[in-house]
């Protein structure tokens, strides 16, 4: 039987992340979205001073290398990125996608 991987915080270490759009759909595909995204990337690095070392962002899904935050989890910063992201680029009421 496989052992669930481990996580280990507080040991100052960096974080590689990857994170994958709905169902590999290129929503990242263009300019607009992309700034939107980096946008609330930023927004929640400041509210959880980590250090964003290293990203790349592509049109279905994204890299990120972070340092542990000084307030939290990356697994707490990567949960607050998503739904924001999420709301962001939901649906509007008229079908419409931001």
């Amino acid at each position: 039987m496989h052992k669930k991987p481990e996580r280990r915080y507080g040991q100052r270490h960096l974080h590689f992340i990857t994170c994958s759009c709905y169902r590999r759909r290129r929503f990242l595909g263009t300019p607009r979205r992309r700034d939107v995204l980096l946008k609330i990337l930023n927004e929640v690095r400041q509210i959880y001073q980590f250090a964003l070392v290293r990203y790349v962002v592509m049109p279905e899904h994204i890299h990120l290398l972070i340092s542990e935050p000084q307030t939290g989890t990356p697994s707490a910063v990567m949960q607050v990125f998503k739904q924001r992201i999420s709301r962001r680029f939901a649906p509007r009421n008229d079908g419409r996608a931001t």
